[in-house]
């Protein structure tokens, strides 16, 4: 049995809990729609990314006591496929002008790679694309064949702190590095060599514009007005688990 669990690598404090294969997917679930239902409050109603509706953004926020907006980027992995995959993937070049145009020399990206890089490998691709790295996600393997995932970002004078990732490891291995957040360049040619890498499966650059469509929403606009200290946290997930869900 394949058991997906998460560690967090956060300058030498470890947090762990178990997860499911995709960060804001959705199943579908009645039931799980009704339960929340219960603790959030839609304040923007959704919009669909692709024209199946299968990816989309969510704006919700906790009804009680919080003055954060989740603003998520739903993935319905059940139902995802290609044909909507490719769709949302050319959506990026439009975002990439877009950004361009307004002044933008760098924004954030979420970086699925096609397969685990081995970390030699990794620091090496990060210097050739010019990756401001903030986070990365490390698959390992354990001696059961149990598949865990290592959240770690850069210490101050390492891309990797390997010594603190031994430490986290518990006799598992590290198959490599399969996705990246931090910030790219939204020069054309510089993003058209990132995306159209063989290591790269998908070069997510839609967080800062759907930030800013929320942001400069009217109803985002009122419900700032009332409540000064209201502010919006924007959730992209990495599509690795649609490669390991399709091997």
């Amino acid at each position: 049995m394949r058991i997906s669990f998460t560690r967090a690598l956060l300058t030498g404090a470890l947090v762990t809990g178990f997860v499911g294969s995709a960060v804001y997917a959705s199943e579908n679930n009645d039931e799980k729609k009704e339960a929340k239902k219960q603790y959030y409050q839609v304040l923007i109603e959704s919009k669909n990314i692709v024209r199946s509706g299968k990816i989309k953004v969510e704006v919700v926020k906790e009804k009680e006591h919080s003055a954060e907006v989740e603003v998520n980027l739903i993935v319905q992995s059940q139902l995802l496929d290609q044909e909507s995959l490719g769709e949302y993937r050319e959506k990026m070049t439009q975002y990439l002008k877009s950004l361009h145009n307004k002044g933008y020399k760098k924004t954030p990206a979420v970086i699925t790679l096609n397969s685990p890089l081995k970390l030699n490998n990794f620091e090496e691709f990060v210097k050739d694309k010019n990756i401001e790295v903030e986070r990365f996600y490390i698959r390992t393997i354990d001696k059961n064949g149990n598949l865990g995932t290592i959240s770690g970002i850069p210490s101050e004078n390492d891309l990797v702190p390997k010594d603190k990732l031994k430490e986290f490891l518990n006799g598992a291995e590290v198959v490599g590095i399969y996705s990246i957040e931090g910030n790219i360049s939204t020069d054309e040619t510089a993003f058209n060599q990132l995306s159209e890498d063989n290591n790269v499966f998908l070069a997510d650059i839609s967080k800062k514009v759907i930030e800013e469509e929320v942001l400069n929403s009217i109803d985002f606009k009122k419900l700032k007005d009332k409540n000064e200290k209201i502010h919006i946290d924007v959730n992209i997930p990495n599509f690795y688990w649609f490669i390991e869900k399709n091997e």
